[in-house]
């Protein structure tokens, strides 16, 4: 998160407590909240996948990549691999290289305290994306020696993070800037390390990039964030961190 993030977060958590000492916990109000925030702040756009990610079907991420996104969906089954591919051409590396960011978090509540995430990045091989070293992960992956890869293994469970627009709790995984320079198809494959089942978010992009679109769009969904309706896994709410 930025500073300016940072800062127009504190004012949104005074302000709201403020505000339901007043009038009450008014969905109303917190909406247009949300909308000064977002125009000034600049929090990550959010994506709710209707279908698993797959190698088969895999999720397509769309330009600018830098665009900073956050993709709310789960693991529907022990062992279960989403897949994210994009792909890099002359056009997109015109003006340098592609600065991604990748990372996970984990709603914050008990059945959820176990589920630790990997992930790892396969594309054409470069500075960042090196050859594979960890063999045990190639039932994951699709992965030949002709690709690169760069892969993150959560090991412990991240500290507790409190997202302040809607309130919420998460645990803070590892995240990773990465550069990209080479034109290819890139995938990256998403596990839990713990083979735990569950909710996630799946982080990517580094900028604050937003449109009036996306800005009405995150008005609409914004009840579903707040009341925690993205969250799948039973006996799972974060406000029970608080």
């Amino acid at each position: 998160m930025s500073r300016s993030a940072f800062s127009f977060s504190i004012i949104f958590v005074i302000i709201n407590r403020y505000i339901n000492k007043l009038i009450g916990n008014s969905l109303i109000l917190r909406l247009f909240l949300t909308l000064f925030l977002v125009l000034e702040a600049q929090a990550h756009f959010p994506v709710f996948l209707k279908k698993d990610p797959s190698l088969s079907i895999p999720y397509i991420l769309n330009r600018p990549y830098e665009k900073s996104i956050a993709i709310y969906t789960h693991f529907e089954s022990i062992g279960d691999i989403d897949v994210y591919q994009f792909s890099i051409d002359e056009n997109d590396l015109k003006k340098g290289d592609i600065r991604i960011l990748i990372g996970t978090l984990v709603p914050a509540c008990e059945p959820l305290k176990e589920l630790l995430i990997s992930w790892a990045l396969v594309g054409p091989k470069q500075k960042m994306l090196g050859d594979l070293d960890d063999v045990s992960i190639l039932e994951k992956i699709e992965y030949t020696k002709e690709k690169g890869i760069f892969v993150i293994h959560n090991r412990v469970q991240g500290k507790v993070w409190h997202e302040p627009y809607t309130s919420h709790y998460y645990f803070y995984q590892k995240r990773q800037v990465l550069d990209l320079n080479k034109v290819g198809d890139y995938k990256i494959f998403v596990w839990s390390s713990s083979g735990q089942k569950g909710d996630y978010v799946f982080e990517f992009g580094e900028k604050e990039m937003w449109s009036l679109g996306d800005i009405f769009y995150t008005l609409w969904v914004y009840p579903k964030l707040l009341f925690e309706a993205e969250i799948e896994t039973e006996n799972c709410k974060t406000s029970d961190m608080n």
